[in-house]
């Protein structure tokens, strides 16, 4: 394309016209008025350029997005942004997972990034702009109304020999190009400020039709960022997709370079499946078994992804607490059940302090919930009373598919939390009145007063001071 044909697309933008509309003008304002070959004119319509792949700028039920419906504020002003860069003559659009959303029905959207072909010079000569640390890959962020936005040089990249960053960019005009570096056809959509859906890669088919695919070739993609192979599972679980065959084929084949990938980013990817729900998780697991992939994340075989698909089935078909689906901690337990060494695991998969120490109440306190009964009244407290306990509940009911008879005594041990634990504190206090000091046997009156006031409270007495007076003076004889 010339100066002045870039001049001509240009003062159509300026006008209003959008961009497969411009390039139509033009190349019929060629064939009339230069006469260039038409033979890339549509046959069925002298006046329509059809491109390559045609954009499917349609929703699933064949209407615009409509801007107006959508609450956020923060939407009206990314819209209200990109139409000020259309009326400096460039192209710009909504892209990214916000898209995908929107196409998708939702109306809870926040995050909105926007790709254009406006240089990032004339961004900054143009708008108030900040570095995010992105400039060399044609990234900054460009204010407007108040809200930083995160804008993009349309880019094509080459050569990734570090496994997730491109050696080179090279910026472009053509929005098309800029979809085929993107990684699933689900995320290479854009949307303009008038709501037109622009689709090049056939995102909104697939969307509809519950297909995840790559954008152009798998094994590509996934050599770029071996990474997308994890998200590939994750986004087929979230929107309850089918991996397209050739697709699935290029995980397998690339999966040897996951390990390439930082243990941090792979934890990231698990994590955020757990917390869209114990189904997505399970088709997680159920995808790394299959295609051989937890072998590889996993090469010291800390996780039996045997067991701890079953498990996560076992989860989905039948939850305790089905309000409990979306809970990191009990998936991390399934997913780390069997392992000889939990904390080693999970510190190898990168968990948290808090994840580990959860997760190890509710290994350690397995068999204390199925004997609950034989416990006395202090330890079946202190196991009740932990943060975890529904937790420990739900993962005992996944392992061996009941709640058990024991699942009966929790409303006592609860009632004992609500009224005897809170006169505990009073022991110590009428030990010193009655002159027992601190000793190596002051802990040990402690619990058995505290048991026997437990063992009266079940039996329906409220103990008075004096009896427990009476019960320190027995113990500490």
């Amino acid at each position: 394309m010339n100066e002045s044909e870039k001049e001509f697309i240009n003062s159509l933008r300026r006008a209003g016209f959008s961009s497969p509309v411009c390039e139509s003008i033009n190349d019929i304002r060629k064939v009339v008025f230069e006469g260039e070959d038409d033979s890339n004119v549509s046959s069925t319509n002298k006046f329509y350029a059809k491109p390559e792949h045609t954009p499917d700028n349609s929703t699933e039920n064949g209407d615009k997005i409509d801007w107006s419906s959508f609450p956020d504020p923060d939407i009206q002003k990314g819209i209200d942004l990109m139409r000020k860069i259309n009326e400096h003559g460039y192209e710009a659009y909504i892209v990214g997972g916000c898209v995908r959303d929107i196409v998708n029905g939702s109306k809870d959207v926040h995050d909105v990034d926007i790709a254009t072909n406006m240089p990032i010079a004339e961004l900054k000569r143009a708008f108030n702009t900040a570095d995010n640390g992105g400039e060399k890959h044609g990234t900054i962020l460009v204010e407007n109304d108040g809200v930083m936005f995160e804008v993009t040089q349309f880019r094509t990249e080459t050569g990734y020999s570090d496994g997730r960053h491109p050696d080179n960019v090279s910026w472009t005009d053509s929005f098309e190009d800029d979809t085929r570096r993107r990684d699933f056809t689900i995320n290479a959509m854009g949307i303009d400020a008038d709501g037109n859906v622009i689709d090049y890669n056939g995102g909104v088919a697939d969307l509809r039709n519950r297909i995840l695919r790559t954008v152009g070739d798998p094994t590509e993609r996934f050599t770029e960022d071996a990474l997308r192979i994890i998200r590939a599972m994750r986004f087929a679980a979230r929107f309850d997709m089918t991996i397209a065959e050739d697709t699935l084929k290029g995980m397998i084949a690339c999966k040897g370079q996951l390990n390439r990938i930082s243990m941090e980013r792979v934890r990231d990817e698990l994590i955020k499946t757990a917390e869209y729900g114990a189904k997505q998780f399970a088709s997680v697991v159920s995808l790394m078994d299959d295609t051989g992939c937890g072998e590889i994340i996993d090469p010291n075989g800390f996780i039996d992804w045997e067991k701890a698909r079953d498990l996560t089935d076992a989860r989905e078909a039948d939850p305790l607490f089905a309000e409990m689906g979306k809970d990191v901690i009990v998936s991390l337990a399934l997913l780390f059940y069997g392992t000889e060494d939990m904390k080693t695991a999970m510190q190898y998969f990168r968990c948290t302090v808090e994840q580990i120490r959860s997760v190890g109440f509710i290994y350690r306190n397995l068999d204390n919930y199925r004997r609950l009964g034989e416990l006395d009244p202090i330890s079946a407290i202190n196991v009740v009373k932990n943060k975890d306990f529904d937790r420990l509940r739900e993962v005992n009911h996944s392992i061996y598919g009941d709640d058990g008879d024991y699942a009966d005594l929790v409303p006592t041990v609860r009632m004992l939390i609500r009224e005897a634990v809170p006169r505990f504190n009073g022991i110590s206090r009428m030990m010193r009145e009655i002159g027992i000091q601190p000793g190596p046997n002051y802990g040990s009156v402690l619990e058995k007063v505290a048991n026997r006031m437990c063992e009266m409270y079940i039996s329906g007495v409220e103990p008075t001071d004096e009896q427990i007076m009476e019960m320190l003076s027995e113990y500490a004889e």
